[in-house]
């Protein structure tokens, strides 16, 4: 359809096509979103960067519509055909480099100008007048007006009216427009209007699956399809300004702004090649007076363990950083490069290619790794599909909590309890155990017959009540089967008292560090070997540069001193240290006792790898 609202409120990109088989991706870029060609200068930076993936060019509705363009239009009309053997062009050539060539296309808006349907340009003029059945098969229907105005529903389903395009024509039906969004903060939909939303996420995944992977794939058995989502909480200085209506507070509409928001763990990104998270770019720099470290890792560590296996990328818009935004990925396992890799500069390109290439020349340090966690974080999945997102900001508290005192935790979906091995923690955090269902809470109570410690962070009276966080019709059922080892009191805003019940609590893994370090690790049995990776967001803010990496300006870590509790009985053989940023690397002294090992890492600049090799 081509009404202005559902543009603003609800793009969805889709990721739809490539020319060669789908395969693992480690290694991506994003060159643009339009119908543009790549210059020849990008193509050779892409060449030497070798991506697995290159996301660029529009190939749907935005593509054609330049074959009829408007009258005030300054530029002549486009012939698809010619413009897509062009695209053809540069497709092979990636090819023969190894690199696959990705393009995008738009899931539901033809157009946001509705004076473009009357005038008969753009999209509507060529669906109407250049429409080509040779490259696209049969027109569906005789004129646009045709396609816009009547629906392939059966008879009896007509009264949600849409259109053959799969448009909404009658927004009253569901409220919220076609991808079920909600933008209000000061209140929450009533169980009504969630149903309605739950089906439109539903039906928007059932829709990609018929059209992209299901026909797609019968035409092309090896058809890479993604969807690019949204994801607006743990915005923890509340810094988006626009997507949704300011707001200081995580309300239910930061929950539904996800639009794989309620859909079950059982269909949650099945059979996509990539699943793409983009957070809006409120992580796209640091606010280091606010001690604002500007990372991905709450959001990293939630889709890492929801796409149980495949590649994923969290889009988080940074322009500033290209160090940090390379290194955070590899440290949180997703792939490096979403948009915004800086590369005009010949300082850019050298940064990109020189830690890509590092990546690469080390890959068995991050290929069938296994995150090393000694705390598991259960993430609300069960409570914010009920209608209640009270929760959020106390799994947000404790998670930045934990970051800061660089523990070793994971983020576990609360709905994927069943599938997930637990006896790999010491201790479990849970904020909303009243939502569990009764195998995951025969799970916890399995976990803790078994040794392992629950703590629970009540929420509040006030915050479940507070206004737009909790539809209405919700109850609040009691959790008394909850026997927990530990239960913290206000934990959302007593950040003391949850560091100090957290870090008294156990003697923990840590690094000794300041606030701008964060320590990730992970284990890989078959070779037996852990791998401590330090990422280093401090720099100058604003400092001067003709190049992003100039402007960027780390500055070197001191040495950070790592203790890391090995299971009882192995012995280390060596410790090493490696870094993008120096070429040597470096054997590092180390002490065991009684199963703890303790290193200092050197100073470094963005990125530190540390390798501790077992017998």
């Amino acid at each position: 359809m081509y009404m202005k609202p559902i543009f603003a409120a609800c793009v969805l990109w889709c990721i739809p096509f490539s020319f060669a088989h789908a395969q693992s991706v480690r290694f991506m870029l994003h060159g643009n979103m339009s119908h543009e060609l790549p210059t020849e200068e990008y193509l050779r930076f892409v060449e030497e960067a070798r991506p697995d993936i290159l996301i660029m060019g529009v190939f749907d509705q935005r593509l054609y519509a330049l074959a009829a363009p408007s009258a005030k239009s300054k530029k002549p009309p486009l012939n698809p055909d010619e413009h897509l053997a062009k695209w053809k062009a540069v497709a092979d050539r990636l090819h023969r480099k190894g690199i696959r060539l990705i393009g995008q296309t738009e899931l539901f808006v033809v157009s946001d100008q509705p004076t473009e349907l009357d005038d008969g340009v753009s999209w509507f003029g060529f669906y109407d007048k250049h429409w080509n059945d040779k490259l696209l098969g049969p027109r569906p229907t005789k004129s646009v007006r045709d396609l816009l105005s009547h629906s392939v529903l059966d008879e009896h389903e007509k009264v949600d009216k849409t259109a053959q395009c799969g448009c909404r024509v009658n927004t009253k039906a569901i409220l919220g427009c076609v991808t079920g969004t909600y933008r209000v903060h000061e209140t929450a939909p009533n169980a009504l209007h969630l149903e309605k939303l739950h089906f439109m996420k539903q039906r928007v995944r059932t829709f990609f699956e018929d059209v992209y992977l299901k026909h797609g794939r019968a035409l092309k058995k090896n058809l890479f399809a993604a969807q690019w989502n949204h994801m607006a909480y743990f915005d923890e200085l509340h810094l988006d300004r626009g997507h949704l209506p300011t707001s200081t507070r995580t309300s239910l509409a930061h929950a539904i702004a996800d639009e794989r928001w309620g859909v079950p763990a059982s269909l949650w990104g099945r059979g996509e090649s990539l699943i793409w998270y983009c957070n809006w770019g409120t992580t796209q720099n640091t606010i280091l007076a606010k001690e604002y470290a500007g990372d991905t890792v709450l959001y990293g560590l939630y889709l890492r363990a929801r796409a149980r296996g495949k590649p994923y990328v969290i889009n988080k818009y940074d322009f500033y950083r290209p160090r940090v935004m390379m290194a955070e990925a590899a440290a949180l396992g997703y792939a490096t490069n979403a948009i915004a890799t800086p590369w005009q500069h010949e300082d850019d390109r050298a940064v990109v290619v020189r830690y890509f290439r590092f990546l690469r020349q080390h890959e068995d340090l991050y290929l069938n790794a296994t995150r090393q966690a000694e705390i598991g974080l259960l993430f609300p999945s069960r409570a914010i599909a009920a209608g209640d997102a009270s929760a959020l900001e106390y799994v947000e508290a404790c998670g930045r909590t934990m970051i800061r005192e660089h523990l070793l935790f994971d983020m576990i979906p609360d709905d994927l309890l069943t599938q997930t091995p637990l006896g790999n923690f010491r201790t479990l955090i849970v904020a909303a155990p009243e939502y569990l269902q009764a195998d995951e809470r025969d799970a916890l109570r399995k976990f803790a017959k078994g040794g392992g410690k629950l703590v629970w962070t009540p929420i509040s009276a006030a915050d479940r009540e507070r206004a737009g966080v909790t539809s209405k019709h919700v109850k609040h059922p009691q959790a008394d089967w909850l026997k927990p080892t530990l239960r913290i009191e206000n934990a959302r805003t007593d950040t003391e008292g949850v560091r100090a019940a957290i870090t008294k609590f156990d003697s923990w893994s840590h690094a000794v560090a300041p606030w701008t370090v964060e320590m990730h690790a992970y284990r890989q049995e078959a070779k037996k070997r852990w791998i401590v990776h330090l990422v280093n967001y401090n720099h100058r803010e604003k400092a001067p540069g003709k190049s992003v990496s100039a402007r960027e300006a780390p500055i070197s870590a001191e040495p950070v001193s790592v203790r890391l509790q090995l299971p009882a009985g192995k012995k280390v053989q060596r410790v090493r240290f490696l870094s993008p940023d120096d070429a040597d690397g470096k054997q590092l002294p180390f002490r065991l006792d009684k199963g703890t090992l303790t290193f200092t890492a050197p100073s470094f600049l963005a990125y530190g790898v540390c390798i501790v090799e077992a017998d």
